[in-house]
């Protein structure tokens, strides 16, 4: 598939000085206190990936993204498209110089590894203005490390931590014959143990794909949202329209699966759920809400002599409010 197309950053100023930034290539739903009329821009290279990830950093009084673009260059001899990662200033809102290319290392570390295409940049996290790179224990996930108890289910594709009753929660969208799982863990000083499992509702839709953790209905427990972008809507004959799912937790420390919120997503091949984030209080009502975004939407028109490209749809985003 053809990828030749400019990547843009989209960061639109919240009035509570929260900042949103989303990788874009189109329009974004309205939202209750963002400025979408003066869009904060940041430009990439052609074909990088430019915004595959992004995260809101802060250094002193200087607020930025960090932004990576896994098929970029680091400029480091005998690496092919390794990826990067760079630093762009939210301010001035019109800056129209290019983000700076973080420089992680100057030579290759060990030339018997093999990094080209290794795609540094797919996940970016900051810790805020902490400093702090680690804090305690860490979880990362290997989907394909090994077998585990159920073969190619990508136990481990997206992992997140809480802090109030979610310890760990990894998906594995393709386990469950393919149904796709999400498994909650909890963790003492000497185990880590299995506490539940939720399982898709369609074969294929890749439950799992992408979870987040944070307090939806200010009751002081984690809260769980999954994502599940491939999700097939046979009523409506839609492919590929995705759906997003929200647990509660409940004062058992459970997730109560019965009560759980579904939201459909409403265009073919649109993807919806691909990913999930928590955006704390956006529009100041006391309650967290969350961002789900859906992917670039390219149709491709097939015959044996060509292959014809229509328009770029575009990245959207859509705001929940809790």
């Amino acid at each position: 598939m053809e990828n030749n197309i400019f990547s843009q950053l989209y960061c639109w100023k919240c009035l509570s000085r929260l900042y949103l930034c989303v990788f874009v290539i189109g329009s974004v739903t309205t939202g209750y206190n963002l400025d979408l009329k003066n869009p904060v821009i940041r430009k990439g290279t052609r074909n990088t990936y430019f915004g595959y990830s992004v995260a809101i950093h802060s250094e002193g009084e200087d607020d930025m993204m960090i932004v990576g673009a896994p098929r970029g260059d680091s400029n480091i001899t005998g690496i092919t498209e390794g990826g990067a990662i760079y630093r762009c200033p939210l301010v001035p809102y019109d800056y129209q110089g290019e983000c700076q290319l973080l420089v992680l290392e100057t030579q290759r570390s060990d030339p018997s590894l093999n990094r080209s295409h290794q795609w540094l940049g797919a996940t970016v996290k900051s810790s805020g203005g902490t400093g702090k790179v680690l804090n305690g224990n860490f979880v990362l996930g290997g989907p394909g490390r090994s077998k585990g108890t159920e073969n190619d289910a990508y136990l481990g594709y997206t992992v997140a931590q809480g802090t109030q009753g979610l310890d760990v929660v990894t998906g594995a969208p393709r386990g469950g014959r393919l149904m796709g799982k999400v498994y909650i863990f909890k963790v003492t000083d000497t185990a880590v143990k299995k506490h539940q499992q939720l399982t898709g509702q369609q074969f294929g839709s890749y439950f799992g794909h992408c979870v987040a953790i944070m307090d939806l209905n200010n009751d002081g427990l984690d809260d769980l949202i999954v994502g599940a972008p491939n999700y097939w809507n046979k009523e409506t004959h839609q492919i590929n329209v995705g759906q997003v799912y929200v647990y509660y937790q409940t004062a058992q420390g459970n997730l109560d699966e019965e009560h759980k919120s579904i939201i459909t997503g409403q265009v073919t091949n649109g993807r919806f759920g691909f990913t999930v984030a928590p955006l704390g209080d956006v529009n100041d009502d006391g309650f967290n809400g969350e961002y789900a975004g859906k992917t670039t939407v390219r149709y491709q028109l097939c015959s044996l002599k060509k292959i014809r490209y229509t328009e770029v749809l575009g990245f959207k985003t859509w705001l929940y409010y809790g």
